[in-house]
């Protein structure tokens, strides 16, 4: 699937998105959680690259903490969306293509780099990683989650075999450690969600414990060195 697709596929899905992001009050909580998780890799002052913000459900958070934001999206209907949502003067948009970063006034020079809900949905998750520690300073921390086929929901999206509208890759637990390794990182912390669901019951705190490599959704705070 090329950029072309997913733009096109994230500019249409725009005005639903967060409609769509948080119909129901597991996927709330799970916001609630990498919120969490996402902002504790922020140093206070720090200044942001947030690659695909999307609508900007973590953008707003990011700005009660970061010094500045520069967030970049290859969706213009998207970028519309969080400059309707979040009026900052710390606030910078660009309408950009992670493959294109190297190009972005400030490359090199951030603090801290995010990419959620970004790079499953490429070709060359690699070269992405790759390009996000180039834009941050040595010692500067990359945070991103990828999702994993050998987990309780990557077992039922198999078992359901369900299409996706948009490109979704998934990777094992030890093969995202080798990509972290292959872009220059290396792995600081990391938090997983999407184990088995009994009602209203969750096992996600337990198993995030317990059994990080089986869990569906792993985010990463890396470090460059």
């Amino acid at each position: 699937m090329s950029e072309q697709q997913v733009q096109g596929f994230y500019d249409a899905l725009a005005g639903d998105y967060d409609a769509q992001r948080f119909a129901r009050p597991y996927y709330r909580h799970i916001d609630r959680l990498e919120r969490a998780f996402v902002l504790e890799q922020v140093a206070p002052g720090a200044s942001v690259l947030e690659v695909g913000p999307g609508t900007g459900r973590f953008t707003v958070h990011l700005l009660a903490v970061a010094s500045s934001v520069t967030a970049v999206d290859i969706s213009a209907a998207m970028l519309e969306h969080l400059e309707q949502r979040v009026t900052s003067t710390r606030l910078a948009t660009v309408r950009l293509s992670v493959s294109d970063l190297s190009f972005l006034p400030g490359y090199g020079g951030f603090d801290t780099a995010i990419a959620m809900r970004l790079l499953p949905h490429l070709e060359d998750p690699v070269a992405a990683l790759t390009t996000m520690t180039g834009a941050i300073k040595p010692g500067g921390n990359v945070v991103f989650d990828l999702w994993n086929p050998y987990s309780f929901v990557g077992l039922v999206c198999w078992l359901a075999n369900r299409p996706s509208h948009v490109l979704t890759k998934r990777y094992s637990y030890r093969h995202i450690l080798r990509m972290v390794e292959a872009a220059g990182l290396t792995v600081e912390d990391t938090f997983a969600w999407g184990y088995p669901r009994i009602g209203r019951f969750s096992a996600d705190r337990l198993g995030n414990h317990l059994l990080k490599p089986l869990g569906y959704s792993i985010l990463f705070n890396t470090v460059r060195g």
